[in-house]
């Protein structure tokens, strides 16, 4: 299969806290029509998270595919999983312990300009690192070939800033 018929993905995970995002990423790796592009991690701990993503890389035998710790923090809540708690196997298992620190927003933003409206960006995670990129580029919703988001967003009442408001307007409604 050429690259030409792959989907362009990119994984935006807090993996690390829970089984699901392992599965995803390993579901991605054993699609032959998924060129994965990159993984940025998100929430508690990026670093340990981006040990993880690299962990089940090396196990699949795609240590490069390139892997990038977000953001620790979210931006309207308090944080849900400020741990990576499966992290602490990361010593039975080989891992990269140096990552482009600092470098997501910039990964995000090249690897979907340079490929417009080919990108699925699918985010797993609490939508920091999304919600960041939108806010630094504005263009880049028009750019996106898709956008699956894994989570919903709270239904409770809250003050949204409101230059975030376009942001989950776009998210919920493209």
């Amino acid at each position: 299969m050429t690259t030409e018929q792959k989907e362009k993905v990119i994984l935006d995970t807090d993996i690390g806290s829970d089984i699901d995002d392992s599965a995803a990423l390993a579901y991605l790796l054993a699609q032959e029509k998924c060129e994965l592009l990159g993984v940025t991690t998100v929430s508690g701990e990026p670093v340990r998270r981006a040990q993880m993503v690299s962990a089940l890389l090396r196990a699949a035998g795609r240590g490069d595919i390139p892997v990038y710790p977000g953001a620790a923090l979210p931006m309207l809540t308090d944080v849900k999983q400020a741990y990576a708690p499966q992290a602490d196997r990361l010593t039975n298992w080989p891992h990269d312990t140096d990552f482009p620190m600092g470098e997501y927003l910039d990964f995000l933003r090249s690897a979907i300009r340079a490929n417009p409206h080919e990108v699925t960006l699918l985010a797993i995670g609490p939508m920091t690192n999304v919600g960041l990129l939108f806010a630094m580029d504005p263009e880049i919703p028009s750019y996106n070939g898709r956008q699956p988001m894994g989570k919903k967003l709270p239904t409770t009442k809250m003050e949204i800033p409101p230059i975030f408001h376009w942001i989950f307007m776009e998210i919920l409604y493209g």
